[in-house]
Parts: C-alpha cells; sequence; structure tokens
C-alpha cells in the first residue's frame, strides 16, 4: 500500500512539472512573438519617419559663408 501510495504521488508530481513546463514554454513563445511584433513596428515607424523627413526637406551646402548669414537660405521646401 505504502508502495502504490509513493508511485501515485511520484507520478502526479511528475505530471504536474511536465504541465508547468509546457504552460512557461507557451508564455515564452507569446513574449517572444510579442517583441518580435514590436520590434518590427518600431522599425516599420522608423523607416516611414525617415522617408518623410528626408522627402520633406531637402539641404543644400551654401557656396560662401555670407550667405549662411540670410535665413532659410539653405533650405528648400519641395511642393
Amino acid at each position: 500500500m505504502r508502495q502504490t501510495a509513493f508511485m501515485g504521488e511520484s507520478l502526479r508530481g511528475f505530471l504536474l512539472s511536465a504541465d508547468q513546463a509546457c504552460r512557461v514554454t507557451y508564455l515564452v513563445i507569446g513574449l517572444g512573438i510579442a517583441f518580435a511584433g514590436t520590434g518590427l513596428a518600431t522599425l516599420f515607424g522608423g523607416a516611414v519617419a525617415l522617408a518623410s523627413a528626408r522627402k520633406a526637406r531637402k539641404v543644400t551646402v551654401p557656396e560662401t559663408a555670407a550667405s549662411l548669414t540670410e535665413p532659410r537660405l539653405n533650405v528648400k521646401t519641395e511642393q
């Protein structure tokens, strides 16, 4: 009787440990997918921001130092 009870408790412990490991695995997989999605969204947002900033303003290098004192001479906006 004692051996049967011991084996039953051992089996129960093993099954609970396996279930817990399975749940932790799903949690880690879910977190990995969430972080990958956040990274892709951030990368996409940065690419869109860079593309729109590059398209909106073009900066030219002035030919003389005197032209630097004139306001907004070296920034051209496209329309």
